[in-house]
């Protein structure tokens, strides 16, 4: 009897593939982790690309600030300052 799978991956590989909880997890993981990069740039993009949604880039903005965790921009920011051999002037 032939099988009614119907691509080249063998049952026993397709075991070992993540689901679809696995991909959502991975998904807002990286979410966080983009937000934690590119979170200063949030509110300055969002006040010229999307006016709606300026309120919540600030508040969020503020409450990352508050807690700390602009460190990772900050320190992403003046390697590439630095690299490009120009002064940081500030955020």
């Amino acid at each position: 009897m032939a099988s009614s799978q119907s691509d080249a991956i063998q049952p026993a590989e397709r075991r070992h593939t993540a689901g679809p909880w696995r991909v959502l997890g991975a998904s807002l993981i990286g979410a966080a982790v983009l937000l934690l990069l590119c979170a200063r740039e949030l509110p300055a993009w969002a006040d010229q690309k999307a006016p709606d949604i300026a309120p919540y880039a600030q508040w969020l903005d503020q409450k990352m600030d508050a807690a700390g965790l602009d460190a990772p921009y900050d320190a992403i920011h003046a390697l590439m300052q630095r690299l490009a051999g120009t002064s940081n002037s500030g955020p």
